[in-house]
């Protein structure tokens, strides 16, 4: 009998599985599941959601692969969600880490077994989403994409930042964000709460640092619906 093993960010590979004498499961492991596996070449920046709907997002985005996850805060994100127990482990700063054992690890740990990749995201809890952008900046992506929704024509605000009025252009679908850019590099996604990000404020922030506003369209989309179709949509263009 043979099954597929695999260590968590290392490798993965076919083993024999047999009974020994008193019905005990025996492996016979291969060589090489130390190595350290190849990492996902997509971080995702995501407005900190309710807990049990953060608990629903984190086998997924493990199993589609993302590499550092920031979780941040938002304006429009519930300061109680930072409390949330399964959280406790991480420290409040936005560099990303593996988890620590317990219930965020676990949670992870179930999507990599989905997807038969072993890499788990590294997990970021920074307390808003400046320090998560400051920290994404020391990448170098070919995609910085801010998912919101298309509120047709863009507009001109004054970036309190800078003193100067700045253009917000009109969120594009990702085919034509994707013309001209390497799908060989690494892409950055940033993913804001259900209502999307705070208009101008969050939006001056995001294209301060370079990211450009992607759209699924006009619908005003639920965090994990929004999250989940964009991270299958870069990952797939990732892949092309």
């Amino acid at each position: 009998m043979s099954d597929t093993a695999g260590r968590v960010d290392g490798q993965t590979a076919d083993c024999a599985a047999s009974l020994d004498g008193q019905g005990r499961l025996m492996l016979e492991l291969p060589d090489g599941l130390a190595t350290p596996s190849k990492r996902p070449r997509l971080d995702v920046i995501l407005a900190l959601p309710a807990p049990l709907r953060l608990k629903r997002i984190l086998p997924t985005l493990s199993s589609l692969g993302v590499d550092n996850l920031w979780l941040c805060g938002a304006q429009r994100t519930e300061r109680s969600y930072f409390g949330a127990k399964f959280l406790e482990g991480l420290k409040r700063d936005a560099v990303p880490r593996a988890a620590g054992p317990g219930k965020l690890r676990d949670l992870l740990v179930e999507g990599a077994e989905q997807s038969g990749d072993s890499a788990l995201p590294k997990v970021a809890l920074a307390g808003s989403l400046r320090p998560a952008l400051r920290a994404a900046a020391e990448n170098d992506y070919a995609l910085r994409l801010a998912a919101h929704p298309d509120r047709g024509a863009g507009f001109e605000a004054l970036d309190d930042a800078t003193g100067a009025m700045t253009e917000v252009p009109r969120a594009r679908r990702l085919r034509d964000l994707v013309e001209g850019a390497d799908a060989s590099g690494k892409a950055v996604l940033a993913v804001g709460p259900d209502r999307g990000w705070e208009e101008p404020e969050e939006l001056l922030a995001l294209r301060r640092h370079g990211f450009d506003l992607v759209t699924l369209g006009p619908r005003t989309l639920r965090t994990d619906v929004a999250l989940v179709s964009m991270v299958a949509l870069v990952q797939d263009w990732l892949d092309s």
